[in-house]
């Protein structure tokens, strides 16, 4: 296995998205359940890596922070419209919230009468989920398409089975810049972990850091490595934790920077993971 592709914990800085990601999709968003072993992997890497671990998700920190408890990470959350870092102080990026009421009664009133349609309001954001009506597509996406063309500053995103129109003007990729100028994340090697289209700008932004990204599952993405599905990266997270736990306990508890440097290389994925199932 080239060198390159061995992730040292003192150098690289983990960045996952959530849904897809950490959890399963669900047919609703509250419904997600995150693995003990994936919350205890969490914490065990986000230790390794000296706080060098973040979410970047398009679901408020508030709720991240329901959801990840008792743990208490650097987040960003709506996309990047909300980040807080590792000293645990939050950010927020403005935008115009009467257009976002604007959008939030409209979306209300096309919801009605529209069974199996969920529409979730965030800070700065509406979006339609429609998984548990798949026949909906086609009305949810021309009526998210016109509210975009209607509303000055609103961005449209399709995700899986779900439309999201957006202000403010963020993305992922402006999360993983602020995130990468704050100690510890500054100087470490970015590595992206996501499912979605809407981890794409990350992606790009990742790679042309020089750093390393992972698609889970199938579909076109710019990500250079890729996981087969979300059980495949759950069998990958929690092999990275043991390893950081394995090489600390060889050094009598004590990690030293670049001490582990290797121990997690037999685990780490390659550029092409199509073949971990």
């Amino acid at each position: 296995m080239p060198e390159e592709d061995q992730p040292d914990p003192y150098s690289v800085a983990l960045l996952l998205d959530f849904d897809g990601t950490l959890v399963e999709i669900a047919d609703h968003p509250g419904r997600v359940v995150i693995p003990e072993d994936i919350r205890s992997a969490i914490n065990s890497l986000h230790k390794a890596t000296d706080g060098a671990l973040a979410v970047i998700s398009g679901r408020p920190i508030a709720e991240l922070d329901a959801f990840l408890s008792p743990l208490r990470l650097p987040l960003a959350g709506v996309h990047g419209l909300e980040i807080r870092g590792p000293d645990g102080r939050l950010q927020t990026h403005d935008y115009e919230h009467a257009a976002l009421d604007r959008l939030i009664e409209a979306a209300r009133i096309f919801e009605r009468g529209r069974s199996g349609l969920l529409v979730e309001t965030k800070p700065g954001s509406v979006a339609f989920h429609y998984r548990q009506a798949p026949a909906l597509e086609p009305d949810v996406r021309a009526f998210a398409a016109e509210m975009a063309r209607s509303t000055p500053g609103a961005q449209l995103m399709h995700g899986k089975m779900v439309a999201e129109l957006r202000l403010g003007d963020r993305n992922k990729a402006h999360a993983v810049d602020h995130l990468m100028e704050l100690p510890p994340f500054a100087g470490r090697q970015p590595w992206f972990f996501g499912d979605d289209v809407t981890d794409e700008d990350a992606f790009e932004r990742v790679n042309h850091m020089g750093g390393r990204t992972f698609k889970i599952g199938p579909g076109d993405s710019e990500a250079a490595g890729r996981f087969a599905d979300t059980a495949a990266f759950h069998r990958w997270l929690v092999s990275m934790a043991r390893a950081c736990a394995d090489a600390n306990d060889m050094q009598g508890g004590h990690q030293t920077k670049g001490g582990n440097r290797g121990g997690l290389g037999e685990h780490a994925p390659s550029h092409n993971l199509g073949s971990m199932k």
